[in-house]
């Protein structure tokens, strides 16, 4: 028997629907987990931002409660809030996803850069400020006062560890730091970083120097067994390289914090005159300095290093005086005057000769005010008997060891006298212990050649007199130095130093100075006239190329310059020769050996005048000189100081020249930002203007859309441009106006001003998260219903 019920037919298969859901759900998972990625970093952003900025103010409250208040209970407190800050945002910006994000393209960058930020603000809250803390309820500037003459050094040896905790960390946050790289990043991390970076720096070197100078005094003041130390006093009416002749020396021994005088002598009574130097010297030696450097004591402060010209002193001072030198140490009258300014006035009854009781030089009250002028000047008006002047200073040095061991004066005034003194190399210090010597290497009171880096040049321009006079009390000297831009095509950079030099004395005056002042025409120069040999000291692969005296007109004479090599350094020396009133402008070049990008230094000898700052200004230069480029930013209105616009000089075929003025800025994309530059300066009539940028950072960079320039308006002394960046320019980008001129352009200074932009992006970076974090979370939570709803709605029709 046969059913008549047929059967039912299998259903269809529909595989491209199922691998079209399947799709779905795969698109739908990339979603959510792109939108989950998005949200957990934009929220975690947002809470390590928040941590940021308290510890931001908790720093700030620290060094309220530390350093102003004293309360080193309530800064203790706020350290350990301070570390919880700092780990919370390492911890939130240290996960897995968070690194994931900083590999992808643009926003990876910023996550990276805020990585690191709160990464070295950790390092240096977890081992740094507990241990300042520390430090500061520690120790305090009274522990460097002597009290009955003795410096308590038990307080600085319980300082050490402290001190060097601190500065180790820091050492390695501030190294940390530098290879942070936030360029590109938006406006406030970018700020963020830079301002790390040299808040770092400026508090490491700080701690760095009070590190080195607690490691370094309890040995050097006795604190092991009794030191002996030759103190120089340098007299800069007489210029050598380190500041001035040697004009008289006392030997202190110092015996666990206590100082006492031992030995005291004129320069003219240790030598007068070495036959055979105690130290051989080096044909170069010779070939620059001559034999006098180590022949006399006056000349032993001729080298540019101060540790070569201690070793002289000190071998001099053993080979007549005998017994042990442990160190020396130089002081002119421009830093005792720093000094006085803490101590107070210092009265030196009157001077008679040994054996006499007639007052030759009276009774005289040393101030910060007079100091300098007495001891370098008016001294020599009053007598000429060098006899009596050794006797003169000799109690000037009596009277000043003795005021400073009493112990009356203001601890924190005279270390503030003595960093500035040492920041200026007026106090110098040379150690014969090897450990010792090299920590003072480097330090402001070293007194050693300038270091150069990878980002700066330091050269060294030293003034010697080459008579025997005191003229250099009227010597008035400006230097500078500068990289000549546009030079040449094959990438060697060319550096060029200007020196100029002034006697500032009247004609009329010279034949009521005595001659022992104007030399009285016994040096092969007429009375009143000065003679100067000028030694430049190089950067290590740097070389000497010419030099010459410059003209008014923009002309030069050939100068007679001796080039040598010292060292490993190249080194040029000249001879400048200055009757009354006389002014001269020396300029010198020399050539480097690979490209640089950095900043152009020169440090100079100490003087009785202030060295002042001298434009650099070359036939290919364009650009900014030896100066700090201004950061500008949307409403902010910056001056560029007056020389620090640098022009070509040279006139082209046309009879013009080009003016170019530097201003970096941040300029955010899609912004309208207005710029204008008013000069100030004698400028000729500027023919014809155009605007641009040009990236800051280095080569390789993306070219920014061009400035568009829209107005010009003349007026008196300058021109004014209105630049306008329509399109929006990202990231950090010098502004160049430049133009063609009628003739020859001299320096001119320059405002740089921003307006009508979309304001400070950094106020803005807090809204910006919190909007982010919400539409993130809209975002995830609307297309996950609206994905639920539409795969819901699909099955039903399927069904």
């Amino acid at each position: 028997m046969t059913s008549d019920v047929q059967p039912t037919a299998a259903p269809r298969p529909r595989p491209r629907r199922r691998r079209r859901l399947t799709w779905l759900w795969i698109i739908l998972a990339v979603v959510l987990v792109v939108l989950f990625i998005a949200a957990w970093v934009g929220i975690r952003g947002y809470l390590a931002y928040q941590h940021l900025s308290s510890a931001r103010d908790l720093v700030s409250k620290i060094q309220t409660d530390a350093i102003d208040r004293k309360d080193f209970t309530a800064a203790s407190a706020d350290a350990v809030l301070l570390a919880k800050d700092a780990d919370a945002a390492r911890s939130l910006t240290g996960d897995p996803v968070w690194g994931l994000v900083e590999k992808l393209p643009v926003v990876g960058k910023n996550l990276l850069v805020a990585r690191e930020v709160a990464s070295v603000l950790g390092t240096t809250a977890d081992g740094a400020v507990q241990p300042l803390i520390t430090l500061a309820s520690t120790i305090s500037p009274s522990h460097f006062k002597p009290v009955d003459g003795k410096i308590d050094l038990a307080a600085l040896v319980k300082a050490q560890p402290y001190a060097a905790r601190a500065a180790t960390t820091l050492d390695q946050a501030t190294a940390q730091a530098s290879t942070i790289d936030a360029t590109g990043t938006v406006g406030p991390l970018d700020d963020a970083a830079t301002q790390l970076v040299a808040q770092l720096g400026s508090v490491t070197t700080e701690i760095d120097t009070l590190n080195g100078a607690l490691q370094l005094l309890p040995p050097m003041l006795g604190g092991n067994g009794p030191r002996d130390y030759l103190f120089t006093f340098l007299n800069n009416a007489e210029l050598r390289s380190k500041g001035g002749i040697v004009g008289s020396l006392a030997l202190v021994k110092v015996d666990n914090g206590a100082f006492t005088i031992v030995g005291r002598a004129a320069d003219a009574q240790v030598g007068p005159h070495f036959d055979t130097p105690p130290i051989p010297m080096t044909n170069e030696e010779l070939g620059l300095y001559t034999d006098v450097v180590n022949s006399y004591i006056q000349d032993a402060a001729s080298y540019p290093d101060w540790a070569r010209g201690a070793k002289n002193t000190a071998a001099m001072w053993q080979k007549v005086k005998g017994g042990t030198v442990d160190g020396v140490i130089s002081v002119d009258p421009v830093a005792l005057s720093y000094l006085l300014k803490a101590t107070g006035p210092i009265t030196i009854p009157a001077t008679t000769l040994p054996g006499t009781s007639t007052a030759l030089i009276p009774a005289v009250t040393l101030t910060s005010d007079n100091a300098v002028s007495y001891l370098l000047h008016d001294v020599y008006i009053k007598v000429t008997d060098p006899t009596l002047e050794d006797v003169f200073f000799g109690e000037a040095v009596d009277r000043i060891f003795a005021k400073f061991a009493s112990g009356s004066f203001d601890p924190t005034a005279l270390l503030g006298a003595l960093a500035q003194a040492g920041s200026e190399h007026r106090f110098n210090v040379y150690s014969t212990h090897a450990a010792e010597q090299a920590q003072l290497v480097g330090t402001t009171l070293g007194g050693d050649l300038p270091v150069s880096s990878d980002s700066t040049k330091a050269f060294g321009v030293y003034f010697d007199d080459a008579t025997g006079a005191k003229m250099d009390y009227y010597l008035q000297t400006k230097v500078g130095a500068a990289q000549l831009m546009g030079c040449g095509s094959t990438g060697a950079p060319i550096y060029r130093v200007a020196i100029q030099v002034a006697n500032t004395v009247k004609a009329s005056a010279v034949d009521s100075l005595p001659d022992y002042i104007t030399g009285g025409g016994d040096f092969g120069v007429s009375s009143g006239t000065t003679l100067t040999d000028v030694y430049v000291v190089a950067p290590p692969s740097v070389n000497v190329s010419g030099g010459w005296f410059a003209r008014p007109d923009g002309t030069g004479d050939p100068l007679i310059l001796q080039s040598a090599t010292d060292d490993g350094r190249s080194i040029g020396k000249f001879r400048v020769q200055l009757d009354p009133g006389d002014v001269r402008t020396i300029t010198m070049d020399f050539v480097g050996r690979t490209p640089f990008t950095g900043k152009v230094t020169a440090d100079t000898t100490p003087q009785v005048n202030p060295v002042a700052p001298l434009t650099v200004i070359g036939t290919c230069t364009v650009g900014t000189e030896n100066a700090t480029v201004p950061t500008i930013g949307p409403s902010t209105s910056v001056t560029v100081p007056d020389g620090q616009v640098v022009v070509s000089t040279p006139v082209v075929p046309n009879g013009g020249s080009t003016v170019v003025a530097f201003g970096k800025g941040y300029f955010t994309a899609g912004e309208k930002v207005q710029v204008t530059l008013q000069g100030t300066g004698q400028l000729p009539t500027i023919s014809t203007v155009a605007a641009s940028a040009v990236p800051t950072t280095p080569a390789g960079s993306p070219t920014p859309p061009q400035a568009v320039l829209v107005e010009r308006a003349d007026a008196d002394g300058g021109v004014q441009l209105l630049a306008t960046f329509a399109k929006g320019v990202t990231g950090d980008y010098s502004l160049i106006a430049a133009g063609a001129t009628s003739g020859k352009v001299g320096t001119a200074s320059f405002s740089v001003g921003i307006g009508e932009g979309g304001g400070s992006s950094a106020g803005t970076s807090r809204v910006t998260i919190v909007v982010l974090v919400v539409v993130l979370a809209i975002l995830v939570i609307g297309g996950a219903i609206w994905l639920w709803r539409w795969l819901r709605a699909r099955r039903r029709r399927q069904r």
